[in-house]
């Protein structure tokens, strides 16, 4: 398999596999019979354009030689850091497509599964952004390669009466990781009586074992009852080989998905068991939460259900939000602090804060009130675009920077109002800091666009005091409500209340959550366990004939029908004369 290469965005000679170090420059024959030699010919030329600088000609000479290069194969590292120094994803995608299938139809499964991932990853590997969308070439080619490793269901009855749940997790080694935080109230308040839940992780053992963050989500799901499968072995492609026999045996009645195409070794597992009913839960881009196939899904937001492509139920987040939280002081995040000033924070991924018009936002309240101080949480400085050409502004001595933490709770404590980031905005943070009774100020969501979340809040679906949610992008609005909260002592008491109660009351009982999931996941599986044509199995599906049972018992259907029509016409004819 091609070794992928990470380079800078400098310019920086490319070497091409089987070629010298210092490439002829002999000018590029017209025209080449051999298709191998036309290829070493436009790879010729493209080091040279690529060392002068010239990207968009490297690029296009590039493209050309991989395009008729029998062996093209070889050229994928250099085809690939050409990609990458100009974000081209669409050709990128285009190459990963052609190396996946070509991997297939050799037989090296493992080499097409790894340029399945690639191409499906593209968009954050190559852009660093939030961006997706659906490759159904590559989610058929994935379907194709899963249909060799399928689980027969066993014959013989089961002796413990429950549905057997698998629970495909991601994340195991984020800090913060909001599936975990998810998923362990759905270990905390699952039915037990109703239902048996494994929990399946893709990472190596040597991860889940000695990261701590990966080993407190293992040692917690552990303590509260549930099972987690995982495989010793070292190769990536044979560890999800090795899971999928290991559930075989256990034989799951449904299949949870937590992201399916993040992770598209989940996708792979999901379609070697078409017998179980297979529930994703979209928790993020429909892309990248789900996919065509599934039974059903689950979303927390209305926004992404709109776009799933299957059917979708919308069953909000809800949480066990602490009463009293340690108290973090002001002055542990800024140098210096007045008694009377104000801490504004913001938080998420450095990707929710390369908005020129946010951060001018920001630091026009910095400007209005000399009380005013920045926290910014998760992001570096360095990370976030915008500030590169602001560093020695004097206002950044208001301004912190916090990493991501797993204690992100305690720092919220240190706020007096959060802003929600822009376009992109965020839920958790939300949540959390309305529960400390924290006011959130947010932009309202539209929802007549695609799904996208580079430009999307679900503040509507959140916050519980309309005043706080102003027009999208209507910063002097946002301005305003900000201002009377600094400034208004009552109001803000007021609205501090009300958020505390609104979010605790409608998103504080994570158990509700848990019930809602639980009774969506039965009526799926017994639906699907009946047959109910809508939760076939592909390939069962395409065996069905027009008159939805099956081709044979159509035929039959069709006999009877000419039979009846020649009756008709006999009888017509015997009654004429």
């Amino acid at each position: 398999m091609p070794q992928i290469l990470f380079v800078s965005k400098r310019p920086t000679p490319l070497k091409v596999v089987g070629m010298s170090e210092r490439p002829d420059t002999t000018p590029l024959a017209p025209f080449q019979e051999s298709a191998a030699g036309r290829a070493q010919g436009f790879f010729q030329e493209a080091i040279e354009a690529h060392g002068k600088g010239i990207e968009a000609d490297a690029f296009q000479l590039m493209e050309r030689g991989w395009l008729v290069a029998p062996d093209f194969e070889r050229y994928f590292p250099d085809f690939r850091e050409l990609c990458l120094v100009r974000k081209d994803v669409e050709s990128f995608q285009c190459a990963c497509r052609r190396l996946a299938f070509s991997c297939f139809q050799k037989g090296d499964y493992e080499a097409a599964f790894h340029f399945c991932r690639e191409s499906l990853n593209a968009y954050p590997n190559l852009r660093n952004s939030d961006e997706f969308s659906f490759d159904h070439e590559v989610l058929f080619l994935l379907r194709e390669m899963a249909r060799r490793w399928v689980q027969p269901r066993s014959t013989v009855g089961r002796t413990v009466n429950k549905v057997r749940v698998a629970l495909l997790m991601y994340g195991w080694d984020s800090v913060g990781n909001v599936f975990s935080k998810i998923y362990h109230q759905f270990a905390r308040f699952s039915d037990r009586s109703t239902f048996e839940t494994f929990v399946v992780a893709f990472p190596n053992e040597t991860l889940l074992m000695e990261n701590p963050v990966a080993r407190s989500a293992v040692d917690r799901f552990r303590s509260l009852g549930w099972r987690i499968l995982y495989s010793r072995k070292m190769n990536a492609f044979e560890r999800i080989i090795d899971v999928i026999g290991m559930l075989g045996k256990l034989e799951p009645d449904v299949i949870l998905t937590t992201a399916l195409l993040a992770d598209p070794a989940q996708f792979f597992l999901v379609n070697a068991f078409p017998q179980a009913a297979k529930i994703g839960l979209v928790h993020g881009p429909p892309p990248q939460f789900s996919a065509p196939g599934l039974d059903w899904a689950i979303s927390y937001s209305k926004h992404c259900a709109m776009d799933t492509p299957v059917n979708c139920s919308v069953v909000p987040l809800e949480f066990s939000f602490p009463e009293m939280v340690p108290v973090k002081t002001k002055l542990e995040f800024f140098r210096s602090f007045p008694k009377n000033g104000k801490v504004i924070l913001c938080a998420g991924r450095s990707s929710k804060f390369q908005s020129d018009e946010f951060w001018r936002f920001l630091f026009d309240l910095l400007n209005r009130d000399p009380r005013v101080f920045l926290l910014v949480v998760g992001p570096r400085k360095n990370e976030i675009e915008p500030l590169r050409c602001l560093s020695n502004d004097e206002r950044f001595s208001r301004v912190g920077f916090v990493p991501w933490t797993a204690k992100f709770q305690e720092i919220l404590t240190a706020a007096d109002i959060v802003i929600d980031t822009y376009p992109s905005g965020g839920g958790m943070v939300l949540m959390d800091a309305m529960a400390s009774g924290i006011p959130c100020v947010s932009f309202r969501n539209n929802y007549h666009r695609r799904f996208n979340q580079m430009d999307w809040n679900p503040a509507e679906e959140i916050i519980p005091v309309s005043e706080l949610v102003v027009p999208r992008g209507d910063f002097p609005a946002m301005g305003a409500v900000v201002t009377r909260l600094l400034a208004d002592n009552e109001w803000y008491a007021k609205i501090s209340a009300a958020v505390s109660h609104g979010i605790r009351e409608k998103n504080g009982n994570p158990a509700r959550m848990v019930r809602r999931c639980e009774q969506i996941m039965l009526e799926v599986f017994r639906k699907k366990r009946q047959g109910d044509p809508q939760f076939e199995p592909e390939n069962q599906t395409r065996k069905r004939g027009k008159s939805g049972f099956s081709p044979l018992i159509d035929r039959v259907i069709q006999i009877l029908y000419h039979l009846y029509y020649i009756l008709r016409v006999f009888m017509a004819r015997m009654k004429a004369s």
